[in-house]
């Protein structure tokens, strides 16, 4: 069911988003609220796709704002729930002049009582998102460093220099498989020493970084960074041992499917299509705390790919 209200206020929204589970029957409310800030009306679409597939796994309140600058202050909202929204309900505030200049003010009268608040920056990073207005009010903070920033490298500097425990990035879960398989490489040989790492894909890629960024730290060696144009995404990862041996993880451009090498062994073929949004989304509303692991690689592991 959906609805379109307008010239309304975030308190009206609450009642008419109440009155409309009832009506339909719906009782998932969920224990994630996730606040989705949307730069512009194109993003709209993939934003609602990720929640209704996330809302799969973690039921929520879902608020989309689109702030619109300038005009007379005005809210209108789009609410739909039931088959329209997934497991979740989802309110769409479209805030004009000065109903966008408080947007914790204008969010606070819809979150649901006694469960975590998680906003999620789709397009545009604020400069400190623990500390801004949606921020403060946050449990987890999530950042989309690829859709936002044409230069990943000066934008993780900043994520970094901002830090606040409960922030991560999608570029960040867009690794995840990656590090599993080359974790369970290594654990595949436990007495030989790390000397050397590689990862090629798309350099101006927060995952590229961030991997070789979590290569580096783990192995303590150096790690190359080396170029492929990859529609985005990594396409191999190298481990060298003193030795000479290396393991990898191969996924030719295009491809769902990877190599897995070892020494002394046949290659082995698995699963690892490139994620979508909503599963990166599904990943990090898992955990409601401080990622450790993301903040080790931010604050300590950069260097490793030449961001000091």
């Amino acid at each position: 069911m959906k609805k379109t209200i307008t010239d309304t206020t975030s308190a009206a929204v609450d009642l008419e988003l109440n009155s409309l589970r009832e009506t339909v029957g719906s009782s998932a409310l969920g224990r994630v609220l996730t606040l989705v800030v949307v730069k512009s009306e194109a993003a709209v679409k993939k934003a609602l796709d990720a929640a209704y597939e996330s809302s799969q796994a973690h039921p929520s309140r879902v608020i989309v704002i689109l702030p619109q600058p300038g005009g007379e202050p005005r809210l209108n909202a789009e609410l739909r729930v039931g088959s329209d929204a997934g497991a979740s309900e989802i309110a769409i505030l479209r805030a004009r002049g000065g109903a966008a200049d408080n947007l914790d003010t204008l969010v606070t009268p819809l979150l649901l009582s006694d469960t975590p608040v998680v906003v999620w920056w789709l397009d545009e990073i604020p400069a400190d998102p623990g500390h801004s207005a949606l921020g403060r009010i946050a449990t987890r903070r999530i950042t989309t460093l690829q859709r936002s920033h044409t230069n990943p490298a000066t934008a993780l500097r900043s994520l970094r220099a901002t830090y606040t425990p409960g922030d991560t990035d999608l570029a960040w879960a867009a690794t995840t498989r990656w590090r599993n398989y080359l974790a369970a490489l290594l654990d595949e040989f436990p007495t030989r020493q790390p000397a050397s790492a590689r990862v090629v894909g798309e350099k101006d890629r927060g995952a590229t970084l961030m991997l070789g960024a979590w290569l580096g730290l783990r192995l303590g060696v150096p790690v190359a960074l080396e170029h492929e144009d990859a529609a985005g995404l990594i396409t191999y990862a190298e481990i060298t041992f003193a030795d000479g041996e290396a393991v990898s993880v191969h996924r030719p451009t295009g491809n769902t499917h990877a190599m897995l090498h070892r020494p002394g062994r046949h290659d082995q073929q698995v699963g690892l299509a490139p994620r979508t949004l909503d599963a990166m989304l599904i990943e990090e509303l898992q955990e409601m705390g401080r990622d450790h692991a993301y903040e080790d690689v931010l604050l300590h592991g950069l260097p490793a790919v030449g961001i000091s």
